[in-house]
Parts: structure tokens; sequence; C-alpha cells
């Protein structure tokens, strides 16, 4: 009798055992500690934030570094980066008739960094929008060949260009299982759809991902005062947000108590457009994420601008955590880096 109990209880076992290779062999092991399934350095099951110290050294060590999430410290497990590790580079290209005469400029010198900065061991991506965005291609070679190849859009018709939908179509094809990244953005910053609140949904997205944008520009001159919709035949129709009918706009009425100051009236067209001041509001938060706005109006100044991405990089580290809960997200964690002590000197 005894020995038909134990003999159930091995075949209970045994059944256990199989039914567990099964789970394995068909929904795949979990991930192992350091492993994750879109990469190899940072754990799906970890936290992560990314961060940009003021100069270049040696690598800050856990023990230095302090990660509060809603006044909780969490649990710091190491700290990836430094000039020799991987990076992965996003680059979003505006190919709008904006960018027509610096096209050349920008193509050059992104080449140009892809070449002297990245290797076999990075991961590069190319993105291209106008009113349309499209992922032109990844890799190393194949990136250096078709930012060759890239012109301006040329069709027919009045298009909007769909800045912040180029940058947001950028950030979700990072696999973010490298130790440094960045978004380039090639771009005037202008956006023609003039939709509420789309920099800030941007700038979230990106510190949630925790990848530093960074807006490489021809300059800071007003965007056109256009905004253009979407039809129902597919096309765009494009308008002026300021009538023609309105000759002028008053900023300072007549002082009763000054007569000799008068009111002021200025052309409607030369207020700042919603669109320059959706994209002054985006890239003065670049800084604050890790990124920059750079401005670059010749060849020379596209290569020193890139020069400055180089820097950021050298100096960015990724930290990563043990998460207090499911619901934190990389843009709601504080990072900070205590001075270490330096050893007295003796005399």
């Amino acid at each position: 009798m005894r020995d038909r109990r134990l003999g159930r209880e091995r075949l209970r076992l045994l059944l256990a055992l199989f039914s567990f290779a099964l789970v394995l062999l068909f929904h795949g092991a979990p991930p192992a500690l350091g492993q994750a399934s879109n990469g190899e350095l940072i754990d799906v099951r970890t936290g992560f934030a990314r961060l940009t110290v003021k100069d270049e050294g040696a690598r800050p060590q856990s023990s230095d570094v302090q990660v509060s999430w809603k006044g909780t410290n969490q649990a710091v497990r190491e700290v990836l980066g430094g000039p020799d590790s991987a990076i992965e580079v996003g680059i979003a290209l505006d190919l709008s008739a904006s960018m027509q005469r610096n096209l050349e400029s920008m193509k050059s010198a992104l080449r140009e960094f892809i070449r002297s900065e990245l290797s076999a061991a990075d991961r590069v991506f190319i993105v291209s929008f106008s009113d349309r965005i499209e992922l032109v291609t990844e890799g190393l070679d194949t990136s250096l060949s078709s930012i060759a190849n890239l012109s301006i859009d040329d069709r027919p018709g009045v298009r909007p260009t769909r800045f912040f939908d180029g940058v947001d179509g950028a950030l979700s094809h990072f696999r973010n299982s490298s130790p440094r990244a960045v978004l380039l953005v090639a771009s005037d910053g202008c956006d023609s759809l003039n939709e509420d609140d789309a920099g800030e949904r941007i700038l979230h997205r990106a510190a949630n991902l925790a990848i530093p944008v960074v807006l490489i520009a021809p300059g800071r001159r007003d965007c056109r005062n256009t905004t253009c919709k979407p039809t129902g035949s597919g096309e765009w129709a494009c308008s002026d947000d300021v009538s023609s009918t309105i000759p002028s706009v008053r900023l300072r009425d007549r002082d009763p108590a000054n007569p000799t100051r008068g009111p002021i009236d200025v052309p409607a067209d030369s207020l700042t457009s919603p669109a320059t001041m959706a994209r002054d509001k985006f890239v003065g938060r670049l800084k604050a994420g890790g990124g920059g706005f750079l401005i670059a109006r010749s060849d020379a100044e596209w290569t020193r601008e890139l020069n400055t991405v180089r820097s950021l990089l050298d100096r960015q580290w990724t930290v990563v955590f043990e998460p207090s809960s499911a619901a934190l997200q990389s843009s709601e964690v504080q990072v900070r880096v205590r001075k270490r002590s330096q050893p007295k000197t003796s005399e």
C-alpha cells in the first residue's frame, strides 16, 4: 500500500515537471539577469534613466548615484556608459521645402558624424519627414548611402511639415538596449498642424524612454503662419492663421495721460506664429532631458555642432535600478550623483 502511494506521488511529480518543461518550451524561459528581449545590457524588469554629467571622467560608481521616485529611493544596480560603450543613434531628417538651402551641409555633416563616431557595435537608423513620416533605413553602411541619396520632397502642392509627428515616429524605432542613446533631429522645428500640446506630449514620451533629443536647426527665424489639415480626399488644406482682411493688430492703445504716446499697430503677419511659439517652448526644455538645441548656418557650423553631440554622448551614463513599483516611469525619477570626498593629502 505504501509503495503504491509513493508511486503515485512520483508520478504526480514527473507530470508537474513535464508540464513546466512544456511551458518553457512554448513560452520561453524568463530573461536571465542582465538580459532582455530587446537587448543584452538593460533588463526589461529594471528601470533606467540616462544622466549627462558636466565633465568627462571616470564612470560614476553605483554607490555615488541616488535615484528617487516620489520620495522613495530606488536600489541602483549598475551604471553603464562611457566613451567606449555602445550607442544607439536615431536621426530624423526634415525633407520639407524650408530645408532646401541647408540640405547638403546637413547631409555631409551627418555622414561624417556616423563615419567617425559609430562602429559595427552601434545601432543607427534614419527617419525622414515632411507631410509623411518614413523609416528610411537601419544600419551603418546603409545609413551612409541613404543619407547621400536623400532629397527634398518635390511633390507638387502645398503640404504641411509634421515636425512633432516626425520626432514621435523616430522615438518609436528605438530599441533602448544600449548604454548610450540620442535622437538627432535636423530641422527648423516648425510644425504646420498646430496641435495643442504636441511638443509637451513628445517631451514626455522621450523622458519616459530616457532618450535625449538634440535639435540642430539652420536658424531660429519665425515659422510661417500657416496651418494645414487633412481633407477627406487625402489632400491637405493649408491656410494662414491670420486672415488677410485684418490689416493690423493693435498692441497698445493711446495713453490719455501722455498724448505723445499713441497706439501701436503692427502687421498681423509679423506676430509670432503659433508654430514659432510651439517650437520655442519645445526647444527650451530639451536640455532638461539631456539633449539640446543647436544652430548651424554653414558647413563648418554643422560639423562643429555635431562635435557638441559627440561630447554630450561621452558624458552620458545610463543608471539601471530596481523600481519599487510597476507604475514607475523614467520621466518621474530624480537622479543625483553624490560628490566623492577627496582624500586628504599629507603635508
